[in-house]
């Protein structure tokens, strides 16, 4: 029997993840994100965005299709 993997997105997302899933600029997102208008953690000194987070804020699922690598 065979099965079929599907492949979702990281569960945390960088800056330009974010940005190209938003159609933003990299540093649009940085400003966002340090004014707290997009949630953010920092990971090793680098940003990174919970998807669900992400996904609440744009009304809309990520998918393995979606432009965000």
């Amino acid at each position: 029997m065979k099965t079929e993997t599907t492949h979702s997105p990281p569960a945390l997302l960088t800056v330009k993840e974010v940005a190209r899933f938003l159609r933003l600029s990299d540093s649009g997102v940085r400003k966002l994100a340090n004014k707290g208008d997009i949630p953010a953690v920092r990971v090793g000194g680098s940003l990174r965005f919970r998807r669900d987070a992400i996904e609440r804020l744009s009304g809309t699922k990520i998918t393995a299709s979606d432009p965000v690598a």
